[in-house]
């Protein structure tokens, strides 16, 4: 796969997790401590002031839970890097063409990319 497909695939693939959540339901995610002895919190959406979780509670540990609210609220910038990137790949023949200043970005977009997809190679 070349690393503009990679990138493409990875966009792909964020925007469709995106659009799928189950939790997610237009809103906005967030967790709401559920039992602080515990140390657990309900994930769900909010909408309208009000936290949404579908039919039924999804239970986390509150790190676990933050972690999730934290990560969602950042593909959006994800995926304008990723498509960023993109749009640099497609108009050079190589890294090293004539947009060389996007090239460490786009180096870490497919980074970013190769994550998403599943793979493992860290080395871009």
């Amino acid at each position: 796969m070349t690393p503009l497909e990679e990138l493409q695939a990875a966009h792909k693939r964020l925007s469709e997790l995106q659009q799928t959540s189950e939790v997610f339901e237009g809103g906005t995610w967030m967790s709401s401590s559920y039992d602080d002895r515990s140390g657990t919190s309900i994930l769900g959406s909010e909408l309208g002031g009000q936290l949404a979780y579908g039919e039924e509670e999804v239970r986390y540990d509150t790190p676990t839970a933050d972690l999730i609210v934290t990560l969602h609220r950042t593909i959006d910038a994800q995926l304008k890097l990723l498509a960023e990137a993109a749009s640099l790949e497609g108009s050079r023949a190589d890294w090293g063409g004539p947009f060389a200043s996007g090239v460490w970005r786009s180096m870490h977009a497919l980074l970013l990319a190769r994550a998403i997809n599943g793979g493992t190679d860290d080395a871009a």
